[in-house]
């Protein structure tokens, strides 16, 4: 040996195993962080993209016509607008209104669901650019093919009007552009679900935008310009909408420029809050690794203690201690390193592989810069602090105590010390929890520092709940397995702190996964949209007296409700514009301060919701959607004069509002230009007002939720394919279902002796009361069907009670016919989403789990290994195998049930306060939802 730091190099060969382990130990805990970061930033970049693509979509800026697609806007203006520095892509569509003609044979469409006569249906048809149009929107869901730039005379046709009326991908339909003029032949290349919220919006069809302007006559005419910038951000993204606004100024062209500001700023803050529970996903699968290497290095202790005292009592110094230290685990821990990057993305191809809900998600993975730093700069800090800690107990040793194999450091008043520090960390976190500001938690250092205190705190109390409650469980559990109460608590009295490793490394691993469960089924409760937006509306042209409204409210199933009545009025532009004249009708939408405001939770750009609800409720003022504004010239406290039946009442402007739910629902259901019409010509005032100044004390619309007790579905909606129905179909079922239709049963009430009198065969007729409550299932029904292939049979059943409820408030306020629609569809799509996401999440803490088991082999290894003495000792006076291995089974059982209850506490508590963060960083409420069954499965799988 030419060197005493080849003693370094030794240690290696003589122990290969205790080597082997320490770069197993390494790279399992950086693979661990790698696997965790790379799964949950690929989960996180598939949310945001479905984000965008089902409810926000790509596009930054639009230019619109403030009367939507009735209205017009130039196509030329697109090319004028894609030199702007800011601008990134320019598409364009053209929306606008055809006849399908009815083929022949293809039989009767239900009246009730769409607009026409016997010969033709309305659609609404987008024409589209092929070469740009998919760089804003995908046709994800589409049988048959998309439209290509060479592509003339086909189109791409609603799915559900294609069923019904028997056509598929092949077949040819006539579309009218005008009634006189003689209708074109086009060819069915795909069926697409166009997703509509009520009757008012037409089936949807695509073609090329070349052939619509030529049917239409109208070359240079789009409905909408669309701009993607060329950076995400909404400050950028509003610097390149007020460069768009100059130049239509410019050009004294009345169009709307809007942007999703609203719509990107809940995307980025919904990231910006995900990126924080990232963040502590990957610090405490950081600290699962630390304590890995940790335990595994501590192995082989006993023999190092005596060896390194050895060494001292040879006359080898602290510092050269340290020096044989560091050579003989640092290179280790840098190997380990460099192994656990591929051992991180093998593993995260194993959880694809064997997870198959995660491969559906998660199908090229995204690999996180920072999450790689973490677990490279992580390994190797954990590998050092490893090393230190057998230094610092080689070095707390007297050389003579050394030599001694039960050789360990005084530990007098230390178990006590580290209880009282915890608990000082515990109160730290609180206060942070507390007091620290929202916008700090953007910081790594500060989410950090958080959970380090949170963690911190749970280990230091650790020895001291071994002590004295592991103590406690002994005199229980050892009678139970045959063993004396103080030979077994001499057992976990020996070595409280290795003891509390075990404890340390099962609570890390379980209290990820219990985090993540009462997390993830308290976010899917807390999905604020449902609360954002009323569920359900009722509609109708011709207006119902107020009072309807509380008879209305105690309907069965109908739960928070508000009223709504929109009124034509004029509004008089604060300056004349071309704009301002094209919006010469407006309405005048009164309603509910509180009611409203409550449901809708809108986002006020100028003002706020408290001073804008007391204004409101003093009366004589109203709130301007964004679009108004800028329409009309309006903005926070000017007055604004509007006209109703001859009389004219000045209103001052409590506030500008956007309603990022609607914004969502409009993108989802594809009712833009719908929107458009609606929110640059509509003003938001209360019904006191109406009555008090222009004498209207009728309501037109009801938004409200529908709130049904659960029930089980029936075995008719758990089948693949939808019911075929008519009358004797309902009829029967109306009775069989009676029993999980609980609010319908006073409804239903004389009916139920007519059901029961139905002859076996033949054909019933049906009493006109009878006949209204089958056409209302009917109805009900058809909606479900519709999306049949798309649900659950619980989602199915939900649905169709809330038609129910629905069509019930139809019926009662006597408007049969009127407009009613529900958000029902959109829930379940991003309450099915975040579900999967949660399932996804709560999934990756297995891996770690299962590697923090080997955490746990090795440290009940050392204990077993340290006490081999005495356990020699104990089978030479008469001890059975039998025994010694129950000595070493209720160590581990009680050791194991303390890690459980810890893992849970410390994962309930964790839950706690990231909710209670969560209400501070973005006001959501989330509430405390925990699924005890999935809870107890892990901590039986634990222990």
């Amino acid at each position: 040996m030419h060197h005493w730091l080849q003693l370094a190099t030794r240690n290696w060969r003589v122990k290969p195993g205790r080597t082997a382990a320490i770069l197993l130990a390494v790279a399992l805990g950086v693979g661990t962080v790698v696997t965790v970061t790379t799964i949950y930033a690929s989960v996180e970049a598939t949310i945001a993209e479905q984000i965008v693509e089902n409810w926000l979509g790509r596009s930054h800026v639009s230019i619109e016509s403030p009367h939507g697609h009735w209205g017009s806007v130039d196509e030329r203006l697109a090319a004028q607008v894609a030199k702007l520095d800011e601008v990134k892509e320019v598409g364009v569509r053209f929306k606008t209104r055809m006849n399908l003609l009815i083929p022949p044979g293809a039989g009767v469409l239900p009246r009730d669901a769409y607009t026409g006569t016997k010969e033709r249906v309305e659609i609404d048809v987008v024409g589209i650019d092929p070469r740009v149009e998919y760089d804003f929107r995908s046709f994800s869901k589409l049988v048959g093919r998309r439209i290509e730039p060479g592509d003339r005379h086909v189109i791409i046709l609603d799915e559900r009007l294609a069923a019904d009326l028997g056509l598929a991908v092949g077949d040819t339909v006539k579309l009218e552009a005008y009634l006189d003029e003689p209708p074109e032949e086009v060819k069915i290349i795909g069926l697409m679900d166009s997703r509509r919220i009520a009757v008012f919006q037409k089936p949807t069809a695509y073609m090329q935008i070349d052939d619509v302007q030529a049917m239409r006559g109208e070359p240079n005419k789009v409905s909408v310009i669309d701009c993607i910038v060329r950076k995400e951000d909404p400050q950028y993204i509003e610097a390149a909408a007020d460069h768009v606004r100059h130049l239509l100024a410019n050009r004294r062209q009345g169009y709307l420029v809007t942007t999703a500001t609203g719509k990107l700023k809940q995307l980025l803050e919904a990231q910006r809050a995900t990126r924080i529970m990232l963040l502590l996903f990957a610090f405490i699968a950081l600290l699962t690794s630390f304590f890995i290497i940790i335990t595994t290095m501590s192995m082989g202790m006993m023999e190092r203690v005596r060896q390194l005292g050895t060494m001292r009592c040879l006359g080898m110094t602290r510092r050269q201690l340290a020096a044989l230290v560091y050579a003989e685990v640092m290179p280790l821990g840098i190997i380990g390193v460099l192994l656990g990057l591929p051992v991180g993305m093998g593993l995260t191809k194993l959880g694809v592989a064997y997870m198959p809900y995660i491969a559906e998600w998660v199908h090229e993975p995204v690999m996180s810069r920072w999450g790689i730093t973490l677990a490279v700069v992580g390994g190797l800090v954990t590998t050092f602090a490893g090393a230190t800690a057998i230094l610092l107990h080689g070095a707390n040793v007297s050389p003579l105590r050394a030599v001694n194999p039960q050789a360990r450091a005084d530990r007098t008043g230390a178990i006590f010390v580290a209880a009282f520090v915890g608990a000082a960390l515990l109160i730290a976190n609180a206060l942070m929890i507390d007091y620290v500001p929202p916008t700090a938690w953007y910081n790594a250092t500060v989410v950090f520092t958080s959970t380090a205190t949170l963690y911190g705190g749970y280990m230091l109390l650790a020895p001291a709940l071994v002590i004295v409650a592991g103590t406690a469980a002994l005199t229980i559990a050892a009678p139970l397995l045959g063993i004396r109460r103080k030979l077994a608590q001499d057992q976990m009295g020996r070595a409280p702190w290795r003891s509390a490793g075990v404890c340390w490394t099962l609570m890390v691993g379980l209290s990820l996964i219990v985090y993540f469960f009462v997390r993830g089924e308290s976010i899917t409760h807390a999905w604020d949209f449902p609360a954002r937006l009323a569920g359900a509306f009722v509609w109708t042209q011709q207006p119902i007296p107020l009072r309807k409204l509380d008879e209305v409210a105690d309907l069965p199933g109908v739960g928070e409700i508000t009223p709504i009545n929109d009124v034509i009025c004029k509004i008089q532009p604060k300056h004349a514009s071309i704009l301002s004249m094209l919006t010469s009708q407006s309405v005048f939408a009164a309603g509910d301060p509180d009611t409203f405001l409550s449901m809708a939770k809108l986002d006020f750009l100028q003002g706020n919701l408290a001073d804008a609800r007391a204004k409101l409720k003093r009366g004589g003022y109203i709130l301007m959607p964004p679009e108004a504004s800028h329409s009309f010239g309006y903005n926070l406290g000017d007055k604004v004069p509007i006209t109703i039946g001859g009389k004219t009442v000045e209103f001052e402007v409590a506030g500008v509002v956007r309603s990022p739910a609607m914004d969502i629902a409009v993108s989802y259901f594809q009712a833009d230009s719908y929107m458009m019409l609606a929110s640059a010509s509509s003003v938001l005032g209360t019904i006191a007002d109406l009555e008090k100044y222009f004498g209207i004390d009728t309501i037109s619309m009801f938004l409200f939720n529908v709130n049904l007790p659960p029930t089980e579905p029936p075995a008719e909606f758990k089948a693949k394919e939808p019911p075929v129905v008519d009358s004797r179909w309902l009829a029967e079922h109306m009775k069989a279902w009676a029993g999980r239709l609980p609010h319908e049963q006073k409804r239903l009430g004389g009916a139920a002796d007519e059901l029961g009198g139905w002859p076996a065969g033949g054909t019933p007729r049906p009493s006109p009361a009878l006949r209204r409550e089958l056409l209302r299932y009917s109805r009900s029904l058809r909606d479900v069907k519709a999306q049949w292939n798309e649900r659950t049979a619980a989602q199915r059943w939900e649905l169709f009670r809330e038609w129910l409820t629905i069509e019930h408030v139809k019926e009662y306020i006597n408007r049969p016919g009127s407009e009613a629609g529900s958000l029902r569809r959109l829930k379940q799509d991003i309450d099915s989403d975040i579900r999967m996401a949660t399932l996804i999440i709560s999934s990756i803490p297995m891996i770690s789990l299962l590697v923090a088991s080997i955490g746990v082999a090795n440290l009940m290894m050392v204990n077993v290994q340290s006490r081999a003495r005495q356990i020699a000792i104990l089978r030479s006076i008469g001890s059975t195998k039998s025994q010694i291995a129950r000595l070493v089974l209720v160590e581990a059982l009680v050791l194991g049930l303390l890690g459980s209850a810890v893992g849970v506490l410390l994962g309930l508590h964790s839950a706690a306060a990231t909710n209670a963060l969560t209400a501070r960083l973005i006001g959501i409420n989330v509430p405390w939802v925990v699924p005890w069954p999935r809870v107890i499965g892990a901590v039986l799988l634990t222990w």
